[in-house]
């Protein structure tokens, strides 16, 4: 069993169909590896100093894909609860106040869409928030939120 072998660049060449520069250009570019938890700069005092990732890292959340990840997650686990524990007035009045579909509207503004009175859509709009904060602690979501910030 051979384990590690050299092969000349033009039999590497030949069996990829590619010029000689492309395979030298690419070994050279394979042997130019650095890590990431290597001192950026030289140390003057013997101390270890910023690495090379603390230059690429991007530390800001929006860039973060795991808090996309989880809150998509956590908007599908949101999107469940609506659909599957409130009624489709309730729902609506939700996503109306919330202003899941573009602006946050007042109970007045929903009142008047819907022709009910403020103070009823706004009792039905708690109402349907504490089945869905009643239904979140049942999914136990807090660790979605933790998350997420």
């Amino acid at each position: 069993m051979v384990l590690f072998c050299t092969f000349k660049l033009q039999t590497i060449a030949a069996c990829l169909n590619m010029s000689q520069q492309k395979v030298r250009n690419a070994t050279e570019a394979v042997t130019r590896v650095f890590s990431l938890d290597r001192d950026a700069f030289p140390s003057l005092n013997g101390l270890p100093g910023e690495t090379l990732h603390s230059y690429i890292a991007d530390d800001r959340p929006e860039n973060d894909p795991w808090v996309r990840v989880y809150g998509q997650a956590l908007k599908d686990e949101v999107k469940k609860i609506l659909n599957t524990k409130l009624g489709e007035r309730e729902r609506y009045i939700i996503h109306l106040y919330y202003g899941m579909d573009g602006e946050c509207l007042t109970w007045e503004d929903i009142s008047s869409r819907i022709g009910l009175s403020r103070e009823r859509v706004r009792q039905i709009g708690l109402v349907a928030a504490e089945k869905i904060k009643q239904a979140a602690r049942e999914k136990q979501l807090n660790y979605l939120l933790e998350k997420i910030g």
